[in-house]
């Protein structure tokens, strides 16, 4: 099997930050081009916990369709994705087909 993994993406608002949303921008095609068979994303997906403006949101959601029409996609939610573990801001993103997101809960 081959992943691809990454991590702490902190994907924001501010423009100063868009190059982070250029990386995701070329999963897809590296994950093609390698043959990836499940691609993993470990946490921090966003810089701020919530108060994402619609722009981030779609961007987020364009880019992990476009993920899960390559390879199932697995996010792992960390400290910055959630106010409250049970109330995730991007829940709705394990609605897309290919896509799963998991909650790590530490003792």
């Amino acid at each position: 099997m081959t992943l691809l993994i990454s991590a702490d993406l902190h994907l924001s608002n501010n423009l100063r930050d868009a190059y982070r949303l250029q990386f995701m921008k070329k999963l897809p095609t590296l994950a093609k081009k390698q043959d990836i068979d499940l691609i993993m994303i470990l946490g921090d997906l966003c810089e701020s916990k919530d108060e994402h403006n619609a722009e981030l949101v779609n961007a987020i959601v364009e880019q992990f369709y476009a993920l899960s029409q390559v390879a199932p996609v697995v996010v792992l939610k960390g400290n910055h994705d959630y106010l409250h573990p049970d109330h995730p801001f991007f829940a709705f993103l394990g609605h897309l087909s290919g896509l799963g997101l998991c909650h790590l809960r530490v003792p």
